[in-house]
């Protein structure tokens, strides 16, 4: 009765999605608003607590998962993300105003929550907000947490960006406040490894395979939870890729994968195409789709990153299997989706030298 009556007097809005009525405010009536709690401090306080616990409870609700129980890593990707989707503008402005009034405590928590959720929708907004809360945790003194943030949160993403020297110095930053930490304290002991680990895969990015040896090397006989051993996995799995050793980079692949269900499982982008990559490399080519397939959370509702996995795992194929035309058109679509998400990403330059490559293929085939 009562969104009949906002509805009729045109203060609210009503959309349909998948079947389910959503209500939207006018936009009068979210000025109206606006101006009012500008006036009424301490209305707009008691306001922003309950707006801020809402949103909280909301990512609680859509994003976290039973297994692994530690808070950031509870909300690994593996669900239905719609639900944080459509409320994604409002948990925007939230986290921009917990930045804008240097709320350390919300944006640790809402960093806490969405980390991982951000790697799927923007990788500049993901490194933003997470540098951010690695002050704002060891202004609190929680420098574990601060570790966290910078090697993970920010130094992964400035990798998978590109910005790799950026990158390495978060990293190297985050294993510097731990070197501050009890060195026997388990969680330390996972970041490091994680740190470690991130610092191998900048190697491998600059073509320095010796040192991401020696690196992964030093961490191998160092404590850490399986979660950390998946990623270690992945990176070893890469140095063997990296160096032709594919059925070697395989094994890994599928370790990493294997371990993960011990926590729940993971939509690693990066574990399920360079395990694909490596089941084209020993031939197994039906493998290698349904390893990219694993790519897509929902077929019908994949968003841009997994996409541009997905359409370049399967453009390898369809060119190791002598379809270049088609791989091509494949490719073609993965560069425009690049274009439109994230240009800067790591993955293009290898996708343009692809491209490349089956470009001059289907030339020399059109010409025999």
């Amino acid at each position: 009765m009562a969104a009949e009556q906002l509805r009729g007097c045109a203060l609210i809005e009503t959309e349909r999605v998948e079947g389910h009525l959503h209500y939207r405010a006018h936009r009068t009536v979210l000025a109206y608003g606006e101006q009012y709690l500008s006036e009424n401090k301490t209305f707009e306080s008691e306001a922003r607590q309950r707006w801020s616990q809402y949103y909280i409870n909301y990512l609680d609700t859509y994003l976290k998962r039973n297994k692994p129980e530690a808070s950031y890593w509870n909300c690994l990707l593996g669900r239905d993300l719609e639900e944080v989707k459509r409320e994604w503008p409002n948990i925007t402005k939230l986290m921009e105003w917990a930045s804008a009034e240097e709320d350390a405590e919300l944006l640790i928590q809402l960093m806490l929550r969405l980390s991982h959720f951000l790697s799927r929708v923007s990788l500049p907004m993901r490194i933003e907000y997470g540098l951010k809360a690695a002050r704002a945790a060891l202004s609190f003194n929680r420098e574990t947490l601060s570790a966290l943030f910078l090697i993970d949160t920010a130094g992964w993403a400035l990798l998978e960006i590109g910005l790799l020297d950026e990158g390495l110095h978060r990293i190297e930053g985050g294993l510097r406040v731990l070197e501050n930490l009890d060195p026997h304290d388990p969680e330390v002991q996972g970041l490091k490894v994680l740190g470690l680990t991130f610092k191998a895969k900048y190697y491998l990015k600059t073509f320095q395979r010796e040192k991401a040896a020696e690196i992964l090397e030093q961490s191998r006989d160092l404590y850490c939870t399986p979660l950390i051993k998946h990623r270690l996995l992945l990176v070893r799995g890469d140095l063997y890729l990296f160096n032709g050793e594919f059925s070697d980079a395989l094994l890994c692949y599928e370790q990493a994968n294997e371990v993960s269900k011990s926590y729940g499982g993971e939509k690693t982008i990066e574990a399920y195409f360079n395990l694909g990559v490596s089941y084209i490399k020993c031939g197994e080519y039906e493998k290698a789709e349904s390893a990219f397939d694993q790519i897509l959370y929902n077929r019908t509702k994949a968003n841009q990153i997994e996409l541009i996995y997905y359409q370049y795992g399967l453009a390898q194929l369809l060119h190791r299997k002598g379809n270049h035309a088609e791989a091509l058109k494949l490719t073609k679509k993965t560069l425009a989706i690049i274009d439109s998400w994230e240009r800067t990403i790591w993955v293009r330059e290898e996708v343009e030298r692809f491209h490349a490559l089956l470009t001059d293929a289907v030339k020399v085939a059109e010409k025999a």
